[in-house]
């Protein structure tokens, strides 16, 4: 029997869920499976006239990747709006880390005394920056805005993606407001959507067309922040009160069609160029779902979608039991699928939920009170009814959690699904910044998976813009745990979310899992190049081998989605779905990973990448 490709001359590398390696020289494919891995002269026998042979240059071969938490159908957004990423701010310098250490020890050590003094240094920082910060950030967006509406004439919805609510501050006089982009069009809806997805910035005529005014209901979980007068002021921030706009404003989603186009893009540009042929697109729409739905039948997908349903905060009890009868009706083969339920637990920035109060000065600064740490947006109640029902009807849930009160509270939930069913599921924690010492185990006992986004995994920008004020130092060099996880027995996963952190580039992952270091490609490299993320006494307390984050990227990303029978290792009768890079990345050094392209991606047996020459 004759292969329709043979990889040959290449290190063939994968792990399996039980750390067992797989090694070779070469891989034979035929009818889009993998038909044998071994050396070259064993696989060379399946070599006939027919038969397409790559050279690999004596390069990695490796399974196909899993960006286990990925946006990919915000790629609509990402690619057609006007980029906001770029901006960054000038004003935007925080106090140093001694400093913030000091003030966090004079409040803590003298409870009265220091607050006063933090009040007192707040209070004159605030006075200097506030409107060099605001006026030049908002000029800032608004400028490029305008640039992209002058060079885009005919849109009907103008839109923005990118920017960033922490150049601007947490209170209502520091936030942006409708007004500033009504100075900049009035006759056309404006939404810009921020680089996290959990703030939407908009103009006046869009709040007019949602039909959002003084009188609209504020959701139940998230904010429409208004003025004096009880007006919206254009800010909404996380997915209930975002979802005011993004459900009421006509052609604000894309269609079908639309959704396809971008699709395409994405396997080709985004996915299938960095060696993924597998995702879990973590919130999609109806639209989106429909476009998935057809590619799938029409064998247009170069990737395996796993889809989700969204749980809102404001969803009645009926809605759930929606979910269950119409589990399965949206799945096409194994391309395409919808078997999960997401869950936010908290939101983002101030709606962390911390098991202790956020640093006093930054509630200070933010206008919160004194001991605020955030809350869970679902009560415990709400979980043991919900996670059960869904985990009893084959749902896996998978759960946006980011400070240690929100993880340990989705893990009672788990918990007490668990002991009602007497059986476990692969639910899955996201993003998981800050975790508490004794959920470790809990994560590894329980059967849940931890999905981690390594790029955040080290000391950059938007760690010192926003994080370290939040939670302080001590907090901070606990953050983004890995190690500690699998260390605990639990699987790890690994996703980008793309696009919040652009590129989806998964060497930039590897590189920052194992270093805890910003990448050289990354902005702030300059600035933060020296530090690595962790404790001082141990800041490699959380980076792992090459060996482990090739297993979450790969089998253990298979392994969430119910794909591990499947693909996710370079096994025989498994799917073809092989990465073959330019680099051995086992003789790499770990801070020149990111620099690592793939030569060649196959999906099914197919070439669906080939890195373009000269590249």
């Amino acid at each position: 029997m004759y292969a329709d490709i043979v990889i040959r001359n290449g290190k063939v590398y994968s792990v399996g869920l039980d750390g067992r390696e797989i090694r070779g020289e070469a891989v034979a494919v035929s009818g889009g499976k993998i038909l044998a891995a071994g050396t070259d002269k064993e696989i060379g026998q399946f070599i006939g006239d027919g038969t397409k042979v790559i050279d690999a240059g004596n390069n990695s071969v490796l399974p196909g990747f899993c960006d286990a938490h990925v946006h990919a159908s915000f790629t609509a957004g990402a690619l057609l709006p006007c980029d906001l990423f770029c901006i960054t701010s000038d004003n935007a310098s925080m106090p140093s880390e001694k400093t913030l250490r000091f003030l966090s020890s004079c409040v803590r050590r003298f409870p009265k005394a220091g607050k006063r003094f933090v009040r007192m240094l707040v209070s004159g920082a605030k006075r200097a920056s506030k409107k060099d910060g605001r006026e030049a950030m908002t000029k800032k967006y608004t400028d490029k805005l305008k640039e992209y509406i002058d060079e885009n004439p005919g849109l009907e919805i103008i839109r923005g993606i990118g920017w960033n609510l922490g150049y601007f501050g947490y209170t209502q006089d520091d936030m942006p407001t409708r007004h500033d982009l009504d100075a900049v069009c009035m006759d056309k809806p404006i939404v810009m959507e921020s680089f996290c997805q959990h703030h939407l910035w908009v103009n006046s005529k869009t709040l007019e067309i949602c039909g959002i005014g003084r009188d609209t209901p504020d959701p139940k979980i998230g904010g429409l922040w208004r003025d004096a007068d009880g007006e919206p002021t254009g800010m909404l921030s996380e997915f209930s009160a975002e979802n005011l706009v993004r459900h009421r404003l006509p052609g604000y989603d894309q269609t079908v069609e639309q959704y396809k186009e971008v699709f395409r893009k994405y396997q080709s540009e985004l996915a299938n160029r960095y060696g993924v042929t597998m995702i879990f697109d973590a919130l999609c729409s109806d639209n989106a779902m429909q476009a998935y739905r057809e590619m799938a039948r029409d064998g247009e997908l170069t990737i395996r979608v796993a889809g989700c349903y969204y749980a809102d905060p404001g969803l009645p009890a009926s809605g759930f039991d929606e979910f269950i009868a119409r589990k399965g009706k949206d799945d096409v083969s194994d391309t395409y699928k919808v078997n999960c339920i997401k869950f936010f637990m908290e939101g983002s920035a101030m709606a962390f939920y911390f098991g202790e109060p956020y640093e006093y000065a930054c509630l200070l600064s933010a206008g919160y009170p004194d001991g605020y740490r955030g809350h869970p947006y679902w009560t415990a109640d709400e979980m043991d009814n919900y996670f059960t029902k869904l985990n009893g009807a084959g749902y896996q849930i998978h759960v946006h959690a980011m400070g240690d009160a929100a993880v340990t509270h989705t893990l009672d939930g788990f918990e007490q699904a668990r002991a009602k069913l007497g059986k476990g599921a692969r639910n899955v924690i996201a993003h998981l910044m800050y975790v508490q010492e004794g959920d470790f185990k809990r994560m590894g006992d329980l059967g849940v998976i931890a999905c981690v986004q390594p790029t955040w995994m080290s000391h950059e920008p938007v760690m010192y813009l926003s994080y370290l004020a939040m939670a302080g130092a001590g907090r901070r060099d606990q953050f983004y745990p890995y190690k500690r996880f699998l260390d605990n027995g639990a699987t790890v996963s690994m996703g980008t979310d793309f696009p919040v952190t652009p590129p989806p580039d998964h060497f930039i992952s590897i590189e920052t899992a194992l270093t805890r270091k910003i990448p050289r490609c990354t902005v702030g490299y300059e600035e933060y190049k020296d530090m690595t993320l962790g404790p001082p006494r141990d800041p490699c307390q959380d980076a792992v081998s090459l060996k482990e984050a090739i297993k979450s990227l790969t089998v253990c990303g298979a392994y969430q989605n119910s794909w591990e029978g499947i693909t996710g290792t370079l096994e025989a009768g498994k799917s073809a779905d092989i990465v073959v890079l330019d680099t051995d990345i086992e003789s790499a050094a770990p801070e020149d990973i990111h620099k690592i392209k793939v030569h060649y991606t196959i999906f099914k047996g197919d070439i669906v990448y080939e890195k373009p020459v000269g590249q």
